[in-house]
């Protein structure tokens, strides 16, 4: 029951660097528990654990209603309850920019990124997106992408950044595991980052790449990525099918390649002329397309382990 209960206060406080109520089954499904037995950790267990805490775990948690916070966090209650207004506009406004950019030719997979951080965030933030592009169509996938939300005012450049969208992370269908960039010794925050990813568009190529990310459950043993592939994928129209399916026909053979060639040069050109952060962690390649000029894993991290040490060692 310790274990358990320790499980539950990390994984309370790392949502409370995000200012997000955690309600039972979030608590289950992603509690973060990578040494204890999924036996001890079922939905029962912790339903009981929080409904029934023992006086340790009295001293360390609050209820509110149906949430659960770490103690004085009431506020974030009010807050989440105010913010989740903005985020159903937010999440509107994604879910009609998928079924825009459903029609661009190689796009498998449309998903936003942090979704809880998402409904806790005000009116003046973006939202993160990741694709997932067709082998060897990387360079062509985000040229249009990029084209397309220019067009549509929805892309977030420069000063432009409240309610747009954030093209800053593309894998191709070969890439799909991401272990390869976990921040050693451990990454919480790729970890939580993974599962909490929310595909829009792309259902399918959504399911492939969860299961090859299911190592993520080592970290959290109640996660189930169907939940995620099926919960919020929407189909496109026959009409933006048939242009999709027109210019993947003309773009398949020895003029895509030439296109994807011509595309990576302009974009490569393009990005010669802006510096970057050293500390960045900025991944160009024919596979994987990383722009965050500022990674902040690490700190996320530190700021985590503070949080758990000071509440544990109370």
């Amino acid at each position: 029951m310790i274990e358990l209960e320790h499980a539950i206060i990390k994984t309370l406080a790392w949502f409370d660097i995000f200012n997000h109520p955690m309600t039972e089954w979030e608590i289950f499904k992603f509690l973060y528990a990578p040494n204890l037995d999924p036996k001890k950790c079922d939905f029962i267990k912790v339903k009981s654990c929080l409904q029934n805490p023992s006086p340790w775990l009295q001293t360390h948690i609050e209820k509110h209603d149906a949430r659960y916070t770490l103690p004085d966090k009431k506020w974030l209650i009010q807050r989440h309850e105010r913010q989740h207004i903005r985020f159903r506009k937010k999440w509107q406004r994604a879910k009609i920019m998928a079924k825009q950019i459903s029609m661009i030719p190689f796009l498998k997979t449309f998903a936003m990124c942090n979704v809880f951080t998402l409904q806790d965030s005000n009116s003046l933030s973006d939202m993160d997106v990741f694709i997932i592009a067709q082998k060897n169509r990387i360079w062509i996938v985000r040229s249009l992408t990029t084209a397309l939300t220019f067009i549509l005012k929805k892309w977030r450049h420069k000063k432009y950044v409240s309610n747009r969208f954030c093209l800053s992370f593309f894998i191709t269908n070969e890439e799909l595991d991401l272990k390869s960039i976990i921040q050693k010794p451990y990454d919480i925050y790729l970890i939580y980052w993974i599962a909490l990813l929310a595909p829009l568009y792309g259902k399918q190529e959504a399911e492939k790449f969860f299961t090859s990310n299911t190592w993520i459950s080592k970290y959290l043993p109640n996660w189930y990525h169907r939940d995620e592939s099926d919960k919020y994928t929407t189909n496109s129209t026959f009409f933006k099918k048939t242009i999709k399916h027109l210019f993947q026909v003309i773009l398949n053979g020895k003029l895509g390649n030439l296109t994807e060639h011509l595309a990576k040069y302009l974009q490569l050109r393009h990005m010669s002329h802006h510096t970057t952060n050293p500390k960045s962690s900025i991944i160009i390649s024919d596979t994987m397309l990383k722009f965050h000029n500022e990674d902040r894993r690490k700190n996320f991290r530190s700021t985590w382990e503070r949080k758990v040490k000071a509440i544990l060692n109370k």
